[in-house]
């Protein structure tokens, strides 16, 4: 394939575009970017598993899970839903294919909120990590992942404590508008 043909580049910058806002919760992905992206893993993952077997494609996993989430939720935005909507089966594959219904101007938290989330949420990601490194259980104190957990009774007050201070500046700068 060479880089004029416009469904390469289509599929290039579907996974550009998902890589590039890994995290971003907020925005929009249209039907042709998020079922590119997912085309591209899939090639992806059928690739690196006859390459490397079940860890190569278990590390694939690893390296587009956020990807992966965040091109979910923007697509729920783009079709009009909460993007918690990717956790009811079979009804997101419906929502997921459906026609674009809202503009893509979509207001993008600030930076302190959003670090904000990833500091609260940092010992739940580093437990799922660990644990499918592991092999247990991401609760249990005895492979590791467990220790993760406690670490949230530091990370959710500086968490919050952002949150709040990002959405008290941003008030006022919309307030000074």
């Amino acid at each position: 394939m060479s880089n004029n043909d416009p469904i390469f580049a289509d599929l290039t910058n579907a996974v550009k575009d998902a890589f590039s806002r890994f995290l971003d919760f907020e925005g929009v992905s249209t039907r042709s970017q998020y079922w590119y992206y997912i085309l591209a893993t899939a090639i992806s993952s059928a690739l690196v598993g006859m390459a490397f077997g079940k860890s190569g494609q278990n590390a694939l996993t690893l390296i587009t899970l956020l990807p992966t989430i965040a091109a979910s939720i923007r697509r729920m935005h783009d079709v009009g839903k909460s993007g918690w909507f990717i956790l009811i089966p079979i009804y997101n594959i419906v929502l997921l294919a459906s026609p674009t219904t809202v503009a893509a101007t979509v207001r993008k938290k600030p930076l302190l909120v959003r670090t904000g989330q990833f500091v609260t949420l940092s010992p739940i990601i580093g437990a799922f990590l660990y644990s499918l490194l592991a092999g247990g259980s991401m609760f249990n104190e005895s492979t590791g992942g467990g220790a993760f957990i406690w670490g949230l009774f530091i990370t959710v007050p500086i968490g919050l404590i952002m949150i709040g201070i990002g959405t008290t500046v941003e008030i006022t700068k919309r307030s000074k508008s």
